[in-house]
């Protein structure tokens, strides 16, 4: 990727990380959707305040869930205990991964597609008005889109010829990020 491709990648993350991050903003103050769109979002606030409330008793970590809730749980849990319980944090997180979720989209199809298309896939999933909110909320789309596209930036490397290394490195990143 050349010089300009790099910076149109960085200026489309970062156009990326403003919407979503300014949606995060707005719909932490004014809920732009009926209640139900946050069904999810507010059981999982839920499960974080009483596990906290459990710990301070010291009783132990109880859950009933979804592997994927588990995972949003167990992540909001330690953004809690860092910084206390605001969920405009973890907002703001899943913001910065769905951002990186469009860049490492881009760098999946390069491969295959060379840097215009790519290029333009990164934008549009910059700027598509669900992609933007589902991951600029506190529910689990924007870890779960990042792993997708790291995978298929491995697998793509793969296919492409890439040197193990670089395919390792990025099926390890995606490896890691389940895991985590």
């Amino acid at each position: 990727m050349s010089r300009i491709e790099l910076r149109t990648l960085a200026g489309i993350f970062a156009a990326a990380l403003i919407l979503r991050a300014g949606a995060a903003i707005l719909t932490e103050t004014h809920p732009i959707f009926p209640s139900f769109y946050y069904t999810d979002a507010q059981r999982v606030e839920l499960l974080v305040k009483s596990t906290l409330a459990a710990e301070k008793e010291g009783l132990p970590f109880a859950f009933n869930g979804t592997q994927s809730q588990l995972m949003q749980v167990k992540t909001q849990l330690a953004l809690y205990r860092l910084f206390g319980p605001r969920p405009l944090d973890m907002k703001l997180l899943n913001s910065l991964l769905g951002a990186a979720s469009g860049a490492v989209l881009a760098a999946a199809l390069l491969p295959a597609f060379g840097p215009g298309p790519a290029l333009l896939s990164a934008a549009l999933c910059a700027a598509w008005p669900s992609h933007v909110f589902f991951t600029s909320q506190n529910f689990k789309e924007s870890p779960s889109n990042l792993l997708a596209y790291l995978a298929l930036w491995g697998f793509m490397a793969l296919l492409a010829g890439s040197t193990r290394r670089t395919a390792s490195a990025v099926l390890i990143a995606a490896g890691v990020i389940l895991a985590l």
